[in-house]
């Protein structure tokens, strides 16, 4: 699931956070072993620098994902969720990202850097909501912005 797609022309980088759907204990699960109470979500941070040559492609005819010349900032949490069809790295470190909304980014590349948060989601009492508390240090945190990127 992509919780977050954004690109700046201006620090030439895109960052893309998804949400892993098969994260060690849900493999465990599926090979026959005890379902855990609270699943472990897997975040990753990817950082791309020195982004040239960014082509975004998008059939949609309403598009949650709009480039202009300040660049595009895509948030699950204001349009929806998407998830990631396939990401492609070819030669030249050039990369292809296929999102199932039949939208396509491709765009070259430098630099490329990946932070990982492990949390879980406890629901709150009385309401459909849930908190996300990462599980090595025990801090919550917001699940649409896990590495704290408004804040940065």
């Amino acid at each position: 699931m992509v919780i977050n797609l954004s690109y700046s022309p201006v620090e030439k980088k895109v960052l893309l956070v998804v949400k892993f759907a098969r994260t060690k204990d849900f493999i465990n699960w599926l090979n026959g072993g005890l379902k855990p109470d609270l699943p472990t979500s897997d975040f990753r941070l990817l950082i791309f620098e020195e982004v040239e040559n960014l082509d975004l492609e998008s059939n949609l005819k309403i598009n949650p994902i709009i480039n202009s010349p300040n660049g595009f900032n895509f948030n699950t949490k204001n349009a929806g969720s998407f998830m990631v069809e396939f990401i492609v790295f070819k030669e030249d470190k050039e990369i292809l990202i296929s999102l199932i909304s039949s939208t396509k980014l491709k765009f070259k590349f430098n630099k490329l850097s990946v932070q990982q948060r492990f949390g879980k989601g406890i629901k709150r009492k009385n309401k459909n909501e849930w908190d996300y508390v990462d599980v090595k240090i025990g801090e919550m945190f917001d699940f649409y912005d896990p590495f704290n990127l408004t804040t940065a």
